[in-house]
C-alpha cells in the first residue's frame, strides 16, 4: 500500500493522469460528461457530409478534454434506399509503448440497411480501468438514405456546483400558525381563516395541520401554489378556553 500527497510539493515531476482522473472522477462521476462551459459541445451539419462540433468540456472518465474553436469531421454519404446510424464520439486513446495520451474527434460509421438502423459499437469499457481505447458518445447522425435526420444528442451536461446548491438551498418546507385567542372558537363551531405563503409554489404543494391541542381538529382545504384555508373544528362543546396556535405546514417545489 503506498500513500502519496498529490496535492504538495514532493521535489520531482509525481503527479500522474490516472490520478488526477480519479479525483475528477470521484468529483463529477466516473461516466462521460460535458461542462457547462463554452458552446457546450453544440453540434450540427454544415453540409451533408460535414458535422461541426462546436466549444466546450468534456470528462471522460475522470479524464478532462477542452474544445476550443469549432471541430469539423466528414461523414460518409448516405445510400438510397438504405437507413444508417452514424456515431459523433470524442475518442480517448493511450498509446502501449509510450503511454502517450491523446483525444479526437471521431465518427464511428453505421451499416447500412433496409430496415431499421442500429447505432454503430463504440469502446465502452472504462480508462479509470487501465483501458487504452475509450468513446464518449456525442450525437447520432441518422441518415436515410442521402438525407441526413435531425441529430440526436447522446451526452448529458453537468450543472455547475452553483446551481446544484442554489436548488438545494432553496426552502421547499414552511411552516405558520394562527393564533386562536380564548373563546375564539364556540362549542361544536369550525373557525376558517386564509393562509398566504410566505413564498409561493410552483404547483400547489402538499399542506397538512396540527391542532396542537385535543379539543380542536384542524384542515387544509382550497390548495393552490400561493395558500390555502385553515380550518380548526372545536369539538368539544364549550368554547376554547385558552390561547390556541394551531400549525400549518407546506411541502413543494418553489417559485
Amino acid at each position: 500500500m503506498t500513500v502519496e500527497l498529490i496535492t504538495g510539493y514532493a521535489g520531482t515531476p509525481h503527479i500522474s493522469s490516472d490520478e488526477v482522473g480519479a479525483y475528477n472522477a470521484g468529483l463529477v462521476g466516473p461516466g462521460d460528461y460535458a461542462l457547462a462551459t463554452g458552446d457546450q459541445l453544440a453540434g450540427s451539419m454544415t453540409s451533408s457530409t460535414v458535422f461541426s462540433l462546436k466549444s466546450g468540456d468534456a470528462v471522460l472518465n475522470g479524464r478532462h478534454v477542452h474544445l476550443a474553436g469549432t471541430s469539423t469531421v466528414e461523414i460518409t454519404a448516405g445510400t438510397a434506399g438504405q437507413k444508417r446510424n452514424d456515431l459523433v464520439v470524442l475518442r480517448y486513446t493511450r498509446d502501449t509503448a509510450t503511454n502517450i495520451e491523446g483525444c479526437r474527434l471521431v465518427v464511428i460509421k453505421g451499416t447500412s440497411t433496409t430496415g431499421t438502423a442500429a447505432d454503430p459499437a463504440h469502446n465502452t469499457d472504462s480508462i479509470l480501468n487501465g483501458v487504452a481505447t475509450h468513446d464518449m458518445p456525442l450525437y447520432r447522425i441518422p441518415l436515410d438514405g442521402i438525407i441526413v435526420g435531425t441529430l440526436v444528442p447522446l451526452f448529458n451536461v453537468l450543472k455547475p456546483m452553483a446551481d446544484v446548491w442554489d436548488s438545494l438551498s432553496q426552502p421547499l418546507f414552511q411552516t405558520g400558525t394562527v393564533n386562536l385567542v380564548k373563546g375564539g372558537v364556540g362549542g361544536g363551531k369550525t373557525w376558517w381563516t386564509n393562509i398566504t405563503f410566505p413564498k409561493p409554489y410552483k404547483m400547489a404543494p402538499m399542506v397538512w395541520t396540527n391542532s396542537t391541542d385535543v379539543a380542536l381538529l384542524s384542515e387544509a382545504q382550497d390548495i393552490t401554489a400561493i395558500g390555502f384555508r385553515f380550518g380548526v373544528r372545536n369539538v368539544d362543546s364549550n368554547a376554547t378556553q385558552k390561547d390556541m396556535f394551531p400549525r400549518w405546514f407546506a411541502y413543494g417545489e418553489l417559485v
